[in-house]
């Protein structure tokens, strides 16, 4: 089998993991647009390059356009120019068309060609999480992490699962993923979200400071940090952190009816 070029295959790699992690939480439209319509002309000029085909896949899979990215994934398969990683870019692309016994036929043959890689595992592990089926996510993530011991992401996606059945792992495995990247979004509101909910609100209110302080037009941050304060009684802390998500993001639902249900949304003013 041919195989795409090693040179851009890392690059490639790890947009894939950022496609496929950042379809879990934030929205990806923004990172993609331009890159869409850089690798789009590379493909205009060039029909069966590989690495212009596999990211205007990534581009159009970021912007939900499935089929269209299906096609472009599949058009590298027709080539014999893929790799593990446009096999498992394509089971993504299934398991978000909720095609899921597809998925998990491209996700094993990117596993029969790369069974010790951690990604391709963690790719697994997705999709079963999307199939609802967390015993067999456990599995597919636990045996990422025995290839891969420091992965920010896996230990986030554990701490998510064992946030189900057994607390304390969460927290360590939510902790890990912090301790290997201080800057883990999710990571850091989930943790804040478990500690607010288990009784430790300091922890809980540093863990919302520092999101909203690394990423401060973050509208989930505010809206979480305004649930801590409403639980508390804080109403005007609330009010302030509700009116600051709707200010980033007008049509956020989730703080517009805290509001209404706090009787506030008459007196916001979002611009």
């Amino acid at each position: 089998m041919n195989m795409i070029n090693k040179t851009w295959g890392r690059l490639i790699f790890f947009s894939a993991i950022i496609i496929l992690l950042a379809g879990m939480s934030i929205t990806r439209n923004f990172v993609w647009k331009d890159d869409l319509i850089l690798w789009s002309d590379v493909v205009r000029k060039a029909p069966e390059n590989p690495r212009g085909l596999y990211n205007v896949a990534l581009g159009l899979h970021a912007r939900d356009n499935l089929e269209k990215a299906l096609l472009n994934l599949q058009k590298i398969v027709a080539l014999k120019k893929h790799n593990w990683f446009v096999l498992s870019e394509i089971g993504a692309v299934y398991t978000d068309m909720g095609l899921f016994d597809e998925a998990l036929l491209w996700h094993d043959r990117a596993i029969a060609l790369k069974p010790d890689s951690p990604d391709v595992w963690s790719f697994l592990g997705i999709t079963y999480v999307k199939m609802g089926e967390l015993d067999m996510a456990l599995n597919a993530f636990e045996k990422s992490l025995g290839f891969k011991r420091d992965s920010s992401s896996t230990h986030y996606f554990l701490g998510n699962i064992y946030r189900q059945i057994d607390v304390e792992r969460a927290f360590e495995h939510y902790e890990e993923a912090i301790r290997l990247n201080p800057e883990y979004y999710e990571a850091l509101i989930d943790l804040a979200n478990l500690y607010d909910d288990t009784s430790n609100p300091e922890k809980a209110f540093l863990l919302y400071q520092r999101a909203i302080y690394l990423y401060p037009k973050a509208h989930e941050a505010y809206y979480n940090l305004g649930v801590f304060y409403e639980r508390r009684g804080y109403v005007k802390d609330a009010v302030d952190n509700y009116r600051n998500a709707l200010r980033i993001k007008p049509d956020y639902e989730k703080p517009a009816e805290r509001l209404r249900l706090m009787r506030e949304i008459d007196a916001l003013p979002l611009q």
